[in-house]
């Protein structure tokens, strides 16, 4: 996984962080778009992964990544700086800070429709997430005024929606398995 990772991010000079796409992931999460998607568990992560090695999709540019599993180049470190953990210290918003200062000396951060890691989603902090959560994104907009414009025009533009479309087409089409399973969900629901 990480060679892939890495794979994608050396493609382009430009490229600081590369995010797979997952189950869980808000504007990286497949198969529904801004969902936790919960049918695609851990049961499937492997089977899911193994259909999205090829064909190769472009990487669709973000204006940030999602800090579950980001690959973050060194010469990007070396130019941005590292996670600002003095004003992140928990977690949630250093990812966000880190990408948008990327974005601003002309780095690019993207989401790679060729990879998919299951994520479990919020587990590390339990109840303190949404107080987390809040305390950053004040920080966030501070810093970076024009950051939940951008995210906003981002998730309205929906730029991976054609990519996840061909990966669950793909995937259905050669997961009998998963294809069964989904069916009789739907039918029940």
């Amino acid at each position: 996984m990480v060679s892939q990772l890495k794979q994608e991010a050396y493609s382009d000079e430009k490229i600081a962080t590369v995010t797979p796409l997952s189950n869980n992931t808000d504007i990286c999460s497949f198969p529904a778009f801004m969902s936790k998607n919960e049918f695609f568990t851990r049961n499937f992560a492997k089977e899911i992964n193994n259909h999205f090695s090829l064909p190769i999709l472009p990487l669709i540019e973000t204006p940030t990544s999602i800090g579950f599993c980001m690959y973050i180049k060194r010469s990007a470190i070396k130019d941005i700086g590292i996670l600002d953990e003095s004003k992140f210290p928990r977690g949630y918003g250093e990812e966000n800070d880190f990408c948008q200062r990327a974005v601003q000396i002309g780095w690019k951060n993207v989401i790679s429709p060729n990879l998919y890691v299951f994520h479990e989603g919020s587990v590390s902090f339990g109840e303190e997430k949404n107080a987390l959560v809040e305390v950053a994104l004040q920080k966030i907009i501070i810093d970076h005024p024009s950051y939940h414009a951008d995210v906003m025009k981002f998730i309205k533009s929906d730029p991976l929606r054609s990519a996840r479309v061909f990966r669950l087409l793909r995937f259905f089409s050669a997961s009998k398995r998963c294809a069964n399973s989904y069916s009789r969900i739907v039918r029940a629901s």
